[in-house]
């Protein structure tokens, strides 16, 4: 074994080309996670993570059905709209089409329309 971590021998079979390309992609360190807050939780994700993966990650339902069911990202390319939700203040962002930023705040329709409720009942 070689000392960055690659179980390939000397003599490895599949040829030198290969054995460098597997020392390059070894010693490549992975970035740092950092945090983001979904639903006023914090939330650690890795460094390309989509905004609609953290939610899913969160254990975050992302919309409603008209029936009160839990619903998530469909297509996953910002066509079907079932994943959207309010980030960094900024309502019905397509969550599949965002990276995550650390420091990040994304709030689901399970939270927005709480809000929306509690207003309604206190200002009523």
């Amino acid at each position: 074994m070689r000392n960055n971590g690659c179980k390939l021998e000397s003599d490895c079979s599949i040829g030198a080309a290969a054995q460098r390309r597997c020392t390059v992609i070894s010693a490549v360190p992975m970035p740092e996670p950092y945090s983001i807050t979904v639903n006023g939780k914090p939330f650690r994700v890795a460094a390309g993570t989509t905004v609609a993966a953290a939610i899913l990650n969160a254990g975050e339902p992302g919309r409603f059905s008209v029936q009160g069911e839990p619903r998530g990202p469909l297509c996953g390319m910002g066509i079907c709209m079932e994943c959207r939700a309010t980030v960094n203040g900024a309502p019905h962002a397509r969550t599949c089409q965002m990276l995550c930023v650390a420091g990040m705040e994304v709030l689901t329709e399970k939270v927005v329309t709480q809000k929306v409720v509690t207003q309604k009942v206190v200002t009523g």
